[in-house]
C-alpha cells in the first residue's frame, strides 16, 4: 500500500475530507526533503504540496503525483487551502493539533473555510513502504561498516 492509500484509509477511518501537514515529521515523505517549511495537504481526491521558492525546484523534480503550489505573498497558506477547499467542498480538514501552535490553529479557525479537527497521523509513520525498508536496510550496512572500521582504532586505555 503507498504512502497517500495509507493516509487516505486514515482519513476515512477519522472521518475526515482532508488534512493539513505541517510538521517536518509528517510532511518529509511527501516532500522528499526535511524542511520546516512548507505544508502538506492530503484529501481523498487529490495530493498538494504548498513551499516557497527556496524548495520549489527540488520538490518539484522529487514529490511525483503531487499538485505543487508556491507559497508567496500573494498565494498564502490559507489562499491556497481555501481554494482547495473550495474546488472540491470539503467540510472538514484534520490538523497536527499537538504540533501547532494555540495562536496558528485558532488563525487558520478563522481563516479556514472548513471545520477543523485536530488529528494525529503520526501512528503512520510506524509502518514503513518497500522503499523505506530498502533505504533503512542501506543507512543500517553503512553503519555497520563505520562500526567495524573504526574498531581497528580503538584500544583499552
Amino acid at each position: 500500500m503507498t504512502l497517500l492509500a495509507s493516509l487516505r484509509d486514515w482519513l476515512k477511518a477519522q472521518q475526515l475530507d482532508a488534512v493539513l501537514l505541517s510538521s517536518r515529521q509528517n510532511k518529509q515523505p511527501h516532500l522528499g526533503i526535511s524542511t520546516g517549511s512548507g505544508y502538506v495537504v492530503i484529501s481523498r481526491e487529490s495530493a498538494h504540496i504548498l513551499v516557497d521558492s527556496r524548495y520549489y525546484v527540488e520538490v518539484e523534480a522529487r514529490a511525483q503525483g503531487y499538485q505543487l503550489h508556491l507559497l508567496d505573498a500573494t498565494n498564502t497558506l490559507t489562499t491556497i487551502v481555501n481554494q482547495i477547499i473550495a474546488d472540491e467542498q470539503l467540510q472538514t480538514l484534520g490538523f497536527e493539533g499537538q504540533q501547532v501552535s494555540w495562536e496558528t490553529a485558532h488563525r487558520w479557525q478563522s481563516e479556514l473555510n472548513a471545520k477543523l479537527v485536530s488529528a494525529t497521523p503520526d501512528v503512520l509513520r510506524q509502518i514503513k513502504t518497500p522503499e523505506e525498508v530498502e533505504k533503512i536496510r542501506l543507512a543500517c550496512g553503512i553503519a555497520d561498516r563505520g562500526a567495524e572500521h573504526i574498531r581497528r582504532f580503538i584500544q583499552a586505555g
